[in-house]
């Protein structure tokens, strides 16, 4: 699938791995240790520069940014040149594949997702969250 209008980069802090930890921490909850690898997935990247960013800040972390937008993964390949910890998966999320998506995650982020898409694919892409991610894991969803 690719859009006539692709959706533009932009940058959520709040999925930073940094983030969701102190945000964890300060609710008094224990989380993945991200010191150590970890592994961390963006279900629906656009042109993936959360996935850049996190790659590039934690060399150690496996980052999969996942979108259905064959453009935007396109992009995202070009760019992430660089960091050798970023996989970018052209795959709608109800067709993501245990193959594709490798172990389960310690953070799973989506921005929008939840709410942009139809309830089949927001059932398929919470059905992926919860396949796929580690217990203890974290997981960023934000519907607007």
């Amino acid at each position: 699938m690719s859009s006539d209008i692709p959706y533009p980069p932009r940058f959520h802090r709040e999925m930073m791995p940094a983030w969701l930890d102190a945000v964890t921490r300060a609710l008094g909850e224990a989380g993945p240790d991200l010191s150590r690898p970890f592994r961390w997935c963006e279900l629906g990247c656009g042109a993936g520069l959360n996935a850049l960013v996190t790659a590039a800040v934690h060399p150690l972390a496996q980052v999969v940014a996942m979108d259905t937008d064959s453009a935007q993964i396109a992009r995202l390949r070009r760019d992430a040149a660089g960091p050798d910890n970023l996989q970018a998966v052209h795959s709608a999320v109800r067709t993501l594949s245990d193959e594709q998506a490798g172990k389960p995650f310690d953070v799973v982020a989506t921005h929008g997702v939840l709410s942009w898409t139809s309830p089949g694919a927001r059932q398929a892409a919470l059905d992926v969250i919860a396949r796929r991610l580690q217990p203890g894991g974290l997981v960023y969803a934000r519907t607007t």
